[in-house]
């Protein structure tokens, strides 16, 4: 199948689907008569993959090691988990200092942040 199809069947933009083939993510085939790129229904499978990673916030060269197959799929998914939820344990505490901060500062808006944020307990775990 062409890429117009692959962009259908994938959802990714033939710039996205080129980029990864620059990358070296994926491999096409390539149609001897005009060069155009033949992908298959395992290229289709792939892009699909790469594109769920990427939404996962997995970096290019992380999901380039799964292609080349110096990790399994298995592996980067556990430790995309545990990114994730790293991040919205911290994006949960920004938000909680955050909003203590903002009434401490309404309360006195002439207060000095850095002294409000010291009063407040989470402030020491968002700084480590």
């Amino acid at each position: 199948m062409r890429i117009k199809e692959a962009e259908q069947r994938t959802g990714l933009t033939a710039k996205a689907i080129r980029l990864y083939e620059s990358k070296g993510l994926l491999k096409p085939a390539r149609e001897t008569e005009n060069d155009y790129r033949d992908y298959t229904e395992e290229d289709v499978a792939r892009l699909k993959t790469i594109a769920i990673l990427r939404k996962l916030d997995l970096s290019v060269a992380e999901i380039k090691e799964w292609t080349d197959g110096e990790t399994d799929l298995r592996a980067i998914l556990q430790a995309a988990s545990e990114e994730n939820r790293e991040a919205s344990e911290e994006s949960k505490l920004r938000y909680k200092l955050a909003s203590q901060l903002a009434e401490l500062v309404e309360e006195d808006p002439a207060r000095d942040l850095g002294e409000a944020a010291q009063e407040i307990q989470e402030w020491d775990e968002l700084m480590e």
